[in-house]
């Protein structure tokens, strides 16, 4: 009898908004498809599944490093520019042995995802924690609302410059890259409120790893 992994894992349970069905829904699968695919060959070291599509446009993946979440959803992000999502998080258990998917595990971690992605579609949020004590929820929902409402203002250009600026460290490279000038490249990022969402994207790491590791020494 295989033994059942009695660890407490994050589980993010994603999907891509819009309409499932239409003359461009393939393309829509086959894109995400793609992006899941690459976000987890780049990404390998911070999950321990692949991001994986489980039904329609949603997928899912168990995540080694919970603190790492901001770093795969903005590599998610530049995979698939203006494309809208939403995310649950759940902190849980699984109820069955731990494999190299997420088809076929079940758990806590699961149901409270799912949870949470439903109640992040309930509050028309761009991603919403269960699993977590009460008032750690609402600070991770807190959080995760205020960052999902500055994404969603980020103009197309001001996207294509931040996925660069994540990437290279100075304003030089990143106006190389859009063949601009520093000072406008300066500008977009002002505008997109670039800086302020590198400091919540590091208050949503720290505060998963002390919420993760603390709720793991309590049960």
């Amino acid at each position: 009898m295989t033994s059942v992994d009695h660890e407490h894992y994050l589980l993010v349970e994603g999907i891509r908004l819009g309409p499932e069905t239409g003359p461009d829904s393939t393309g829509s699968f086959q894109r995400l498809e793609r992006a899941l695919d690459e976000v987890s060959r780049l990404h390998r070291r911070i999950l321990r599944t692949p991001l994986d599509l489980v039904s329609g446009l949603t997928f899912q993946a168990l995540l080694r490093e919970p603190s790492a979440l901001p770093r795969l959803i903005a590599a998610l992000e530049a995979e698939l520019p203006g494309v809208p999502l939403r995310f649950g998080l759940g902190w849980g258990e699984l109820t069955t042995p731990l494999r190299g998917r997420v088809h076929h595990m079940h758990g806590p971690a699961f149901l409270r995802a799912h949870e949470a992605l439903q109640a992040a579609a309930r509050k028309e949020a761009w991603a919403c924690a269960r699993g977590f004590p009460r008032a750690q929820e609402a600070i991770l929902d807190g959080l995760l609302h205020l960052m999902g409402a500055v994404r969603e203002r980020w103009k197309p250009r001001q996207r294509e410059t931040i996925a660069l600026a994540r990437r290279h460290r100075r304003l030089k490279d990143v106006a190389r890259a859009r063949g601009v000038t520093p000072p406008t490249v300066s500008r977009s990022l002002d505008g997109a409120l670039f800086q302020p969402m590198l400091s919540a994207e590091k208050a949503l790491s720290t505060a998963l790893q002390w919420f993760t590791i603390e709720n793991t020494r309590e049960r």
